[in-house]
C-alpha cells in the first residue's frame, strides 16, 4: 500500500458478477443486485480507473495507449475476459 500505483483500464465500466446470472430469469436477483460501477470502488481503494478500451500495446516500451493517451507500466496483467482468443495477444 502506499508504494505502488495501481491503473485499471477497461471497455467496460461495469463489473458483473456473473455467477448471479442464474438467478435473472427467475426473478431472484435483479441486474442492480449483480452488477456496480466500477471506478468509484476502485477509486475508493486507490486505484486509477480508465474507462475505455485498450488500442495499442509497445511491450518494448512498457506500455499501452487507451483513451487517447499512453500509460506506462512496469508490470501489465492482461485479462482478456472469458472469452478466450489466445492469437489476439502475440
Amino acid at each position: 500500500k502506499g508504494d505502488v500505483d495501481v491503473t485499471v483500464i477497461s471497455a467496460s465500466d461495469r463489473f458483473l458478477f456473473t455467477p448471479s446470472l442464474i438467478w435473472l430469469p427467475f426473478g431472484w436477483r435483479r441486474e442492480e443486485d449483480i452488477t456496480f460501477e466500477t471506478g468509484p470502488v476502485l477509486e475508493q481503494h486507490g486505484i486509477h480507473f480508465v474507462h475505455a478500451p485498450v488500442t495499442k500495446i509497445e511491450p518494448s516500451a512498457n506500455r499501452v495507449f487507451a483513451n487517447g493517451e499512453w500509460f506506462d507500466y512496469d508490470f501489465l496483467l492482461l485479462a482478456t475476459g472469458p472469452e478466450l482468443n489466445m492469437d489476439v495477444v502475440p
